[in-house]
């Protein structure tokens, strides 16, 4: 299956069919699997969600969702079988950074910021792609925000998380500066000046 030779996967299936006609739970993972190869999508999805339902195998079967469900252009419905995995005491691997890119393609920026700070926590991310990723995605999150002054808010969130952000600062140099706290906007340009 790993290699993508379906023809040898097809006569393996039959001999695992035969061996396992009594206990045909035993073989779940290789039959999900290989509808996934053959491309048979929604019997894949099927056995699948029957292996969520068996906690030994339920990870397993929900991490098989959420690969076929993003594959298949429906982000929303994985990243809905994602979130309950990020909550458990060890996340499987690579899950973490999945949940955030959903939520990015999904535009859940404040959604995105909590799962960022958990990839950090969880040493996925370096501090300094922390620090940028993190301005980005606030800047991203001010920008589809319609209240002025929560607009503000969250630019000067952006610019606390990284003040290396040139778009962070000149935003939030010009929000002081068109309160009149023209000093405040000049302190924080020279601050960026010396720094880029």
């Amino acid at each position: 299956l790993a290699s993508g030779d379906i023809a040898a996967a097809r006569k393996l299936k039959k001999q695992l069919e035969r061996k396992f006609s009594s206990d045909p739970e035993k073989i779940l993972a290789f039959e999900a699997a290989f509808d996934e190869a053959s491309g048979n999508i929604p019997h894949a999805l099927l056995l699948y969600a029957q292996m969520a339902q068996n906690p030994e195998t339920a990870q397993l079967g929900i991490l098989g969702q959420i690969r076929l469900y993003r594959q298949n252009g429906q982000p929303e419905l994985a990243l809905n079988l994602c979130l309950p995995l990020l909550d458990e005491k060890i996340i499987p691997q690579g899950l973490i950074m999945q949940a955030f890119d959903m939520q990015v393609e999904l535009q859940h920026w404040s959604d995105a910021v909590v799962t960022l700070e958990k990839a950090y926590k969880h040493e996925i991310v370096s501090k300094d792609d922390y620090k940028e990723i993190k301005a980005c995605l606030l800047l991203e999150q001010a920008d589809n925000e319609s209240d002025d002054k929560l607009k503000e808010i969250i630019v000067k969130s952006a610019y606390d998380a990284n003040e290396d952000s040139v778009e962070a600062a000149v935003r939030l140099a010009g929000y002081d500066a068109a309160k009149g706290e023209e000093r405040k906007a000049r302190a924080i340009l020279k601050k960026l000046w010396r720094k880029t």
